[in-house]
């Protein structure tokens, strides 16, 4: 079975350089599957071999950010 890790983010892009170039990137090439959670309003893909998932538009404030965390919660069920 294929270990799969999620990164989960209501904050940044998808093209944040910790999660996606030095920890995503590092853990495709080990053998894991990898999903990155996000909010920017883009369509799903696969990037550098990490799913990416867009659970709606950025956030413009912390109360609209915390309520995308539900929506994000759901999605890992």
């Amino acid at each position: 079975m294929q270990k799969h890790v999620c990164f989960v983010n209501s904050a940044f892009n998808r093209e944040d350089a910790l999660i996606v170039y030095r920890q995503g990137k590092s853990l495709v090439e080990a053998g894991y599957r990898v999903t990155y959670l996000l909010r920017d309003g883009q369509p799903d893909e696969k990037r550098h071999g990490i799913e990416m998932i867009s659970v709606g538009q950025p956030a413009v404030s912390l109360k609209e950010r915390l309520k995308s965390n539900n929506r994000i919660y759901k999605l890992t069920k």
